[in-house]
């Protein structure tokens, strides 16, 4: 499952997706085989307003996803998952270098009211940040 630019997440396991009313429902059990999360940087800081981009507007054209183009249609899909964060799973970036584990229950309506619960354990790793130093073994 692609994430963006050096994410990376492999799941495996079994869901049902069900069209109920209007509205599909996803529900199931997942866990992550392997997986990769890059942290950011702050980013990047704004342009200030009497800076011009020459060729910006041009680049700048958006496209609204194709089920709004079709139909005027936002999809709902009511969302009842647990995530499994398995043995295999790494955040790393902004002083963080560690391998996470736990489990998750996703529900809700997605896109617009997701729900998240459940624990997030790191299971080794170092943070590090102002200067310190700390390391989960």
């Amino acid at each position: 499952m692609p994430l963006g630019p050096g994410q990376r997440l492999l799941l495996s396991g079994l869901t049902d997706l069900i069209a109920a009313g209007g509205e599909l429902q996803w529900r199931g059990q997942l866990r992550a085989d392997e997986g990769l999360i890059e942290l950011r940087s702050g980013g990047v800081p704004d342009i200030p307003a009497d800076i011009q981009i020459v060729g910006a507007a041009a680049a700048r054209k958006e496209i609204p996803p194709a089920a709004e183009v079709a139909a005027g249609w936002t999809p709902r899909v009511g969302a009842e998952l647990t995530i499994a964060l398995g043995e295999a799973l790494s955040v790393r970036g902004g002083g963080v270098d560690a391998r996470l584990g736990g489990e998750l229950t996703l529900t809700g309506v997605l896109p617009t009211a997701p729900q998240v619960r459940g624990q997030v354990d790191v299971r080794d790793g170092t943070l590090s940040a102002y200067g310190w130093k700390s390391v989960v073994a």
